[in-house]
């Protein structure tokens, strides 16, 4: 019916959409899929706030291992609480950690799990801002950072030229408008959406076509929008 009903080029550009959508709808199991590959027995592992992939991913890992999960709370939204719920009322040891508390337990762990909004060019992330803090407690710990993401969250622009990580949050989740008095009207609100993790900071990518070491965005950008394109990346 649908070739009766199109031309062979809006056919074939159909097929491609079906295929894409189903790319995008497996990419969470084949990227949990991995998980016996990076998570192990009686590990400890440290996550940041509420993803869908993330909790997937660890679930995955946690019909097989038994392992220990830390939770940031990713303030101000504290999404990390869903998370911890979701993770221990599925079996898995887990703690809910504040955020002021991150450099005081990452010695404990062995691994730190975060997922990216976006990743850049030259291998940097675009995430959550308690990713970023995390993420700088892991280097100072020498604890190893995994970045989960999808293909298609791979872009071609570099950190220098891009808005995203300006954006923020509205000020009164942080402050509410009603509890402003004549001072505190003088204070400024800062309450960013997104943070930046240097590529030097994240140890390995999983993605729904395999693991690969922080420089493989520029492989894979290549492989993706061809080589015309990025022959001057690097």
């Amino acid at each position: 019916r649908l070739l009766e009903s199109c031309t062979v080029e809006e056919f074939r550009q159909e097929e491609t959409v079906v295929e894409l959508l189903n790319e995008l709808e497996s990419a969470d199991s084949q990227i949990a899929q991995q998980r016996s590959e990076h998570i192990h027995s009686e590990e400890v592992v440290w996550t940041c706030g509420y993803s869908p992939l993330i909790m997937h991913f660890l679930l995955e890992a946690g019909k097989k291992r038994r392992f220990k999960v830390f939770v940031s709370e990713a303030a101000p939204e504290c999404s990390g609480h869903r998370l911890a719920s979701e993770l221990a009322g599925r079996g898995i040891d887990t703690t809910l950690i504040t955020d002021a508390a991150v450099y005081a337990i990452m010695a404990r762990v062995h691994k730190l799990i975060i997922r990216a909004e976006v990743v850049l060019a030259e291998g940097s992330v675009i995430t959550r801002p308690t990713c970023r803090l995390a993420a700088d407690a892991a280097r100072a710990h020498a604890v190893p950072v995994l970045v989960l993401t999808e293909l298609h969250r791979i872009s071609e622009r570099f950190p220098h030229d891009i808005s995203a990580i300006e954006k923020s949050f509205v000020p009164s989740t942080l402050l509410p408008y009603e509890s402003i008095s004549p001072f505190q009207s003088r204070v400024g609100v800062s309450n960013p959406r997104y943070a930046i993790v240097p590529s030097s900071q994240v140890s390995i990518f999983v993605t729904d076509i395999g693991s690969f070491s922080s420089n493989f965005a520029y492989y894979l950008l290549r492989e993706l929008y061809g080589a015309r394109n990025h022959d001057g990346l690097g």
